[in-house]
């Protein structure tokens, strides 16, 4: 016999089962803030998608926005983000803005605007009192004391509620204070108003929690807080294009209450059984066709059939879950490893002293910045140029190669709202919360609709017109109808796919024959039929 294979009998290692990821782990993450000073966010919405792709943040407190009214937030940010902005008038410097993902339920504070650039909003916090964040910029030519004294009545009329926690962040333009000891050293350039931002400081409790150089050997882009105790972590990121400031990145252990997105299920039509599909139906139609319906309303006949289609479906149709995620299609594995290599770099360059690592590391920022502007426009020039032999035909080799999809999934990443009912506005406040925006909605369908009085309808007199015979719905007519449906549309609110409608039209037809022939006979509709746009 041959040799045994273990000398002795060998121990059964017994798989233990990977927990699933579910959805609460991932949304209880503490809150990531970018403090980033922009220097013209506007020519550099490449650069601002790859930052958002590699560091996740939740919220982005920019200043030096340069932006303008006239710039939409959807030409500059991607749609899983809300902004609320405040741009410099008659100017095109400066502006201040806050960034937050969609599902955190944020809330702009006008009431705390002062003759400053500054910009407030609201989160909700999960068992915690109410987080203020503020986005703030002091332009380094603003040195009269009115200023800063702006920005303390606007800190003031949110300290005095005396139950929230403060974020303030932006670049405060003082890189002479040492934070340390809350002192400003003697000889400092712009004493006075260093010392008056350190009054402020003291006045209103706060500690100032960036303790690395964010411009050259200087910490000018600082947050304030009046809760130090959860922050995590603070560390430096290299800066957006070439802006002369690094982002300072800051990881807040607070849970924030956020919009739970539920997971979609996705039919993978292409390991469908069809033939399985259309002899399945046909049993049905026959069984649904030979039986008594005297019975039952059109409401139940509709529920009979729509739960035989689905049940259908879940058989011959593999599916899986799925969830919206927010992802670069022109960052790939290449340009991912050289950001991580850029990011080694600017940390090593920190560290060093050596006027030979630091320009290594400035040349090869520059690069990867290159190559990252160069992938966004091949991406952007792959979507809107065809090649020769591609022409705009329904049928044609355009359509087969999905490019007319992708060309009207870019133009719908720059419009405003993505999916759903996006943040809405109520005088001049935005508003992202469920019941408000409902209000919202509700008020102005109500300007829709004009009061009747009670009273009786008015009669019209004998119609002119003769009377419409009956009407009888043919299944060829329906089937016609079926195999013309559009398989690239969505399901409507009964969640029946248009793809399989079409590939089961003969099979089906004469069922939704019957029932539309009785909703004609008891003059009703089934429930879901009113939903339909």
């Amino acid at each position: 016999p041959p040799p045994p294979k273990a000398a002795s009998s060998p121990i059964v290692q017994q798989q233990r089962e990977a927990k699933p990821r579910t959805t609460k782990a991932v949304l209880n993450h503490p809150l990531r803030i970018l403090v980033m000073n922009c220097q013209s966010i506007k020519n550099k919405r490449a650069e601002l998608h790859t930052i958002i792709d590699s560091a996740k943040p939740d919220i982005i407190l920019g200043n030096e926005s340069w932006l303008t009214p006239e710039i939409q937030n959807s030409e500059i940010f991607p749609d899983s983000f809300d902004v609320i902005q405040k741009d410099r008038v008659g100017d095109a410097h400066g502006g201040v803005f806050i960034a937050f993902k969609r599902d955190l339920l944020c809330t702009e504070v006008p009431e705390m605007d002062t003759k400053c650039e500054l910009v407030w909003c609201k989160l909700n916090i999960i068992g915690c009192r109410t987080l203020y964040l503020e986005s703030f910029y002091r332009p380094p030519e603003k040195i009269d004391p009115e200023y800063l004294e702006a920005f303390n009545t606007s800190l003031a009329r949110i300290m005095s509620n005396g139950n929230a926690h403060v974020l303030v962040g932006g670049d405060f333009n003082c890189g002479g204070i040492e934070w340390s000891t809350l002192q400003v050293p003697p000889g400092a350039p712009k004493t006075q108003m260093q010392l008056q931002l350190v009054d402020i400081v003291k006045e209103h409790c706060l500690a100032q929690v960036v303790n690395i150089p964010t411009r050259q050997e200087k910490t000018l882009d600082l947050l304030l807080t009046n809760s130090p105790s959860p922050v995590n972590r603070v560390k430096g990121m290299p800066p957006i294009g070439k802006a002369d400031h690094d982002i300072v990145h800051i990881e807040y252990d607070v849970k924030a209450k956020r919009i739970q997105q539920a997971p979609r299920k996705i039919f993978l039509y292409k390991r469908a059984d069809m033939d399985g599909l259309r002899d399945h139906m046909a049993r049905v139609r026959d069984s649904f066709l030979s039986a008594d319906h005297s019975d039952q309303s059109v409401n139940d006949l509709w529920v009979s059939f729509k739960s035989d289609f689905i049940a259908a479906m879940e058989r011959f149709i593999p599916s899986k879950m799925t969830k919206t995620k927010y992802s670069l299609p022109w960052i790939d594995i290449a340009i991912k490893r050289l950001i991580r290599k850029r990011d080694r770099l600017y940390h090593r360059a920190r560290k060093s002293s050596s006027p030979d690592i630091k320009s290594h590391y400035k040349r090869f920022r520059a690069h990867v910045q290159k190559v990252v502007r160069d992938a966004y426009w091949k991406h952007v020039s792959g979507i809107f140029t065809f090649d020769d032999d591609e022409n705009a035909d329904p049928d044609g080799p355009l359509q087969k190669s999905g490019k007319i999809k992708k060309f009207w999934s870019f133009v719908k990443s720059l419009k405003k709202d993505a999916s759903g009912i996006t943040s809405l506005r109520e005088n001049g406040i935005l508003k992202t919360d469920t019941r408000d925006k409902a209000n919202i909605c509700n008020k102005q369908f109500q300007l829709a609709f004009t009061h009747e009085t009670d009273g009786e309808i008015p009669s019209k007199g004998t119609s002119p017109f003769p009377a419409m015979g009956d009407i009888t719905v043919d299944p060829v007519g329906v089937a016609k109808l079926l195999s013309k449906l559009n398989i690239h549309k969505a399901s409507g609110p009964d969640g029946l796919n248009a793809r399989v409608l079409k590939e089961c039209s003969s099979e089906i037809a004469p069922v939704l024959a019957f029932i539309f022939n009785e909703s004609l006979v008891q003059g009703v509709v089934s429930d879901e039929w009113r939903q339909a746009n």
